[in-house]
């Protein structure tokens, strides 16, 4: 079961207020559809149109419409 859902990233400079962070290796940055764990212990289910790659200070912009940086 997945706490949040995410189908878009905005840039970093794009966007404000964060509600929780994700750390991810340089490797988890690239992805499609992956299930990713915020700091809080939340699971995203992340679920994007194309393969993307995240840069510092990008956000998951949730389905609820709070963000995940």
């Amino acid at each position: 079961m997945f706490d949040l859902t995410a189908h878009s990233i905005r840039k970093a400079g794009t966007w404000s207020g964060a509600c929780t962070l994700c750390v991810l290796t340089y490797e988890d940055r690239f992805l499609r559809r992956k299930v990713v764990k915020t700091s809080d212990d939340n699971s995203i289910l992340v679920d994007l149109a194309h393969t993307t790659s995240l840069e510092d200070g990008d956000a998951f912009e949730l389905s609820d419409g709070r963000f995940v940086e």
